[in-house]
């Protein structure tokens, strides 16, 4: 049986018990974990405040260094090499390419994610692995499948993702995803540069292969 676990299990355990808190390992450390990937980033999920059970994790990691984001209920903090993010589980709706927050528990949560392989999500207490929308087979057969078709008119940076996972992953994108991709492609003209640029500067590491990409030149040329 797949077991996913983390350096800091025993810490989210504890407080888990003590908040009467679910807790959750969600996301890229997952999908990394099942590819057998060594990730440094842990994002977890957290019904209820993720914020308040955050000061209690860095007090427990005796670290004073923390970074809050009351709008998305998130905190971040790092210990002995890793990054943790977390964040209270959540739905959202998308407003000029942002998300609007509400809370909700993990099952909603996962449904407002990019991709199949990035919704999956490990209960720390009970090891569970939560998979609801077959995740672990687009894995296993190498795909990269968008969650929903408006994905990425939410949020057209799920483009440049998608193609940042094909190339760092070794993935295909798959016929329909590619497709709504192309129909949203004239998005990325609305995106702010920030946030474009933001997404931009994380493919850099991957070379000439996504700078051969015909979509990728397609994105360039367009914000050019």
């Amino acid at each position: 049986m797949l077991k996913i676990v983390s350096p800091f299990d025993k810490y989210l355990k504890d407080i888990s018990a003590n908040r009467d808190e679910n807790v959750y390992i969600v996301g890229g450390y997952v999908r990394d974990a099942i590819l057998d990937i060594e990730s440094k980033d842990i994002d977890i999920a957290v019904e209820g405040d993720a914020i308040a059970f955050g000061k209690e994790l860095a007090e427990k990691l005796s670290t004073k260094t923390y970074k809050e984001v009351d709008r998305y209920s998130t905190i971040s903090l790092s210990k002995h090499g890793y990054g943790l993010s977390l964040t209270s589980t959540r739905k959202e709706e998308y407003i000029d390419f942002l998300p609007k927050v509400t809370p909700t528990n993990i099952d909603e949560d996962l449904k407002r994610r990019d991709f199949t392989i990035n919704s999956i999500a490990v209960n720390v207490n009970s090891g569970e692995i939560l998979d609801p929308f077959n995740g672990m087979s687009d894995l296993k057969d190498k795909k990269i499948r968008a969650l929903k078709r408006d994905s990425f008119k939410e949020d057209p940076t799920r483009i440049i993702r998608a193609l940042r996972y094909k190339y760092k992953l070794g993935f295909e994108i798959e016929c329909q995803t590619k497709h709504s991709m192309l129909e949203s492609l004239h998005l990325l003209t609305q995106v702010p540069k920030s946030r474009f640029n933001s997404e931009i500067q994380r493919t850099t590491s991957l070379g000439n292969h996504i700078l051969n990409d015909s979509i990728y030149k397609m994105i360039i040329t367009m914000r050019k």
